[in-house]
């Protein structure tokens, strides 16, 4: 099982007046995003800290202003996409946010050179950017695109 835990913070003007942390417990392994096992093992290691609700967060998460800063990232990461939620997206947007998963790990801008620095096992063979690529517009085209309007 991982832990994982979330910030709420209140600032004002900048200056945080309160926070808190949730924690809680997920179990390791659970299928959010249904990939395929390779896909899925390869998301694990290079995207899930930032692109699932299953983020395990490391001990420096606890020291501020990292903890700031790492919470913030995550919290971007998730509005930009999540595995975890992907099956709430509508299928526009399903089809946009894998064809942007394909273009940024195509690319090398994802994951991260900040997270990779720290966390060498989530830098990504060609080959494995290649499995990615490949699962985001596999998926992409096999959701039913929305019809045209005129």
């Amino acid at each position: 099982a991982v832990q994982i835990r979330t910030c709420t913070q209140v600032l004002e003007d900048g200056v945080e007046l309160s926070s808190g942390f949730h924690r809680h417990v997920v179990t390791a392994g659970q299928d959010y995003s249904n990939e395929s096992a390779e896909v899925q093992a390869i998301a694990k290691k290079a995207c899930y800290d930032c692109h699932s609700n299953n983020t395990v967060y490391p001990w420096y998460s606890n020291v501020q202003p990292l903890a700031w800063w790492i919470n913030d990232h995550v919290k971007e990461g998730k509005g930009e996409f999540n595995y975890s939620e992907f099956t709430t997206y509508s299928p526009k947007r399903a089809r946009h946010k894998l064809e942007e998963v394909a273009e940024q790990v195509n690319e090398h801008e994802m994951p991260l050179n900040s997270y990779t620095w720290i966390h060498a096992e989530a830098r990504l063979t060609d080959a494995e950017r290649k499995v990615l690529t490949d699962w985001a517009m596999a998926t992409r085209e096999s959701i039913p695109a929305p019809p045209k309007t005129k």
